[in-house]
């Protein structure tokens, strides 16, 4: 061994076209008036659409869609009033990972702000496993709860779904995941993937489902309040959980994540505030990548290391003292 450093061989790159159809490019280059080099590069994604090819250029002109045409969303509406009227102790069943923590969070923000008493339930992944079980409805009902809400999950969970009908406890499963399409024993099953789904969008994660739901509630909330709770809604909470579960970015997911990132970097609540220092990031300057490879594994780690339950305090958390006592905890500090 002579001790000469050999430096680091020089890589060479050889960049690959990828094949599109040439009549595409002409008419994405007539019809938006984009160069011939953008042209090729949506046309070889597959995005001959010019509306697509638009709105993946501008996000912000990306459709928002209405809630209504939500599968279930009307008896979800229904069962909601209902509680209300009734002050019906609710607890909401989330998952373990980073969508399944910011989907129940979203939750949480709708559900608490129309006034009604809410508890989150965080499933540990050593302990009890994934998803909803019968033995956990019956404890639920013998604390006293009266409605379930499931957050990313619940979708195939037929045996808690029957265990709730014949406990008397009303469950509503909010998922994303391929649903069974005759889950029985819910008062509300709202899923984008139903068959008889009218929704224009299929591709939402369970924090974007939570989202439009709680734009949904907005008619529920106090005229007052309406505006103010349109503004507070933590539209960035539906980004995070977007990006962690890796769903495509297209459509409403590339309006919810540019919305979310905008909010993030403008408003960051303590949680994130703190999260983001751990991460050793800067508000003002977020990116998807960012959130993708930085903060969403550090959520998911929470839940892997010990409970989701500390990302999901985390991510509530509006003392900033507090939050980086939680931020420093093993998983999501590190």
């Amino acid at each position: 061994m002579n001790g000469n450093l050999v430096g680091p061989q020089e890589i060479v790159q050889t960049w690959l076209r990828r094949p599109c159809r040439e009549e595409a490019v002409v008419g994405l280059i007539r019809t938006l008036g984009i160069s011939p080099w953008l042209a090729r590069i949506l046309a070889g994604r597959g995005i001959e659409d010019p509306r697509q090819a638009r709105e993946m250029i501008q996000p912000e002109l990306c459709p928002s869609h209405n809630p209504a045409s939500l599968p279930g969303i009307d008896a979800f509406l229904q069962r909601i009033e209902k509680a209300i009227r009734s002050h019906d102790r609710i607890i909401i069943h989330g998952d373990y990972d980073a969508d399944g923590v910011t989907s129940s969070a979203l939750m949480l923000y709708a559900l608490q702000r129309i006034g009604l008493d809410c508890e989150v339930y965080l499933p540990n992944r050593f302990e009890s496993g994934y998803g909803i079980h019968p033995g956990w409805v019956e404890q639920q009902k013998a604390s006293g709860f009266r409605l379930i809400i499931t957050t990313d999950c619940g979708s195939t969970a037929t045996p808690a779904c029957l265990k709730a009908r014949e406990m008397g406890i009303d469950i509503i499963v909010t998922d994303h995941h391929t649903p069974d399409p005759d889950l029985p024993g819910t008062a509300a099953h709202v899923n984008p993937h139903l068959p008889d789904s009218r929704y224009p969008f299929k591709e939402l994660c369970g924090a974007g489902v939570a989202l439009k739901l709680a734009q949904a509630l907005t008619g529920l909330v106090p005229p007052s309040f309406q505006q103010t709770y349109r503004q507070e809604m933590p539209v960035e909470l539906a980004m995070i959980g977007t990006l962690a579960d890796v769903m495509p970015l297209v459509g409403e997911n590339r309006r919810i994540v540019i919305d979310g990132l905008d909010r993030a970097r403008a408003q960051p609540s303590p949680g994130l505030q703190a999260l983001f220092g751990k991460a050793r990031l800067q508000a003002a300057t977020l990116n998807a990548e960012a959130i993708t490879f930085q903060v969403a594994p550090r959520l998911n780690a929470a839940g892997r290391l010990q409970s989701p339950q500390i990302a999901f305090e985390l991510l509530i958390e509006k003392d900033p003292v507090r939050a980086q006592q939680l931020a420093a905890q093993p998983g999501i500090g590190q």
